[in-house]
């Protein structure tokens, strides 16, 4: 108690869920229920710790998700500022010169 034959198998099921096409997620989905057929037939588990497996997912699931949330928001709070751009520049401010080293010497462009 509880399943975790089960847990796994909804775990991996969620983690593709997102990833894979529309039309094979009945075959995606297939999976955990033969599991938890298999695990019930055979006598392994009962259905209550094929439940309670399920539910390990889910808590697991809300957990990780609010944990990430929080970090996320706690490194944006964490990160500097990016510097203000500097201001435009009027035309009669002087022209910047960009220094250029040539084979002969130095050269103003």
């Amino acid at each position: 108690m509880p399943s975790l034959h089960t847990a796994w198998a909804l775990f991996v099921v969620l983690f593709f869920l997102s990833t894979t096409r529309r039309r094979w997620w009945p075959l995606l989905l297939a999976y955990p229920l033969a599991m938890t057929f298999t695990l019930v037939y055979s006598g392994e588990h009962y259905v209550i710790d094929v439940l309670v497996g399920w539910a390990y997912v889910g808590v697991t699931y809300l957990v990780v998700g609010l944990a990430e949330r929080g970090w996320t928001a706690w490194r944006t709070r964490q990160t500097p500022p990016p510097p203000p751009p500097p201001p435009p520049r009027s035309p009669s401010d002087p022209v910047d010169h960009e220094v250029v080293a040539t084979v002969d010497g130095v050269s103003r462009q």
